[in-house]
């Protein structure tokens, strides 16, 4: 699933009306400042993509971040779509 929305997204774009802002800060203590997720499927499915916004050629592109469960159970120690965001993006 997350192979194939990324693939349709790069070649058709992402559905602006579809996204929305990441939390700059989480509850997980996720900092995603300048981030929009995907729900899918959509409107609220379980599974959620981050994009970070960035500027390329002086233009603003929408670069993937991470695939994942949005909310896992109380007491699960699997990271969120968020959680792993949060890794790709200031441990790399």
């Amino acid at each position: 699933m997350a192979l194939a929305a990324r693939r349709e997204f790069e070649a058709q774009g992402v559905p602006v009306a579809s996204l929305l802002a990441c939390d700059e800060e989480g509850p997980e203590g996720t900092a995603l400042r300048h981030c929009m997720k995907l729900r899918l499927p959509p409107p609220d499915g379980k599974f959620g993509m981050v994009f970070r916004i960035e500027l390329r050629n002086g233009k603003s592109v929408l670069v993937f971040a991470a695939f994942g469960i949005r909310h896992h159970p109380r007491g699960s120690n699997a990271p969120t779509v968020y959680e792993i965001a949060h890794r790709r993006l200031y441990n790399s």
